[in-house]
């Protein structure tokens, strides 16, 4: 097992802050981190250097992931309040002319 797939099966399964912080705050500081550790695992110069930013990559791919779930959930759906039809699914009911 990677130290990747630990940290983000164990950040996946603690409850996360994004009902705290809110979905897009927590999907764009998960962003950055994840930026910021990749860059980090770029010039690591050992292997533990590598494996600890590995390791904090699979930490903030975990946040990552719920909130831009999240936040496709919420942008499909319209200023009235009605969903807007999925990719692949039923086309919308037409009014009768």
């Amino acid at each position: 097992m990677t130290a990747y797939a630990l940290a983000y099966a164990a950040c996946c399964c603690w409850p996360a802050g994004s009902g705290r912080a809110g979905i897009r705050k927590t999907f764009l500081l998960g962003l950055i981190a994840f930026g910021l550790t990749s860059a980090g695992a770029a010039v690591a110069t050992n292997p533990g250097e590598l494996v600890i930013f590995r390791a904090l990559q699979g930490a903030s791919a975990a946040f990552v992931s719920p909130a831009a779930l999240a936040l496709l959930d919420t942008s499909s759906v319209t200023a009235s309040g009605a969903r807007e039809p999925s990719v692949g699914g039923p086309p919308p009911a037409r009014p009768a002319a």
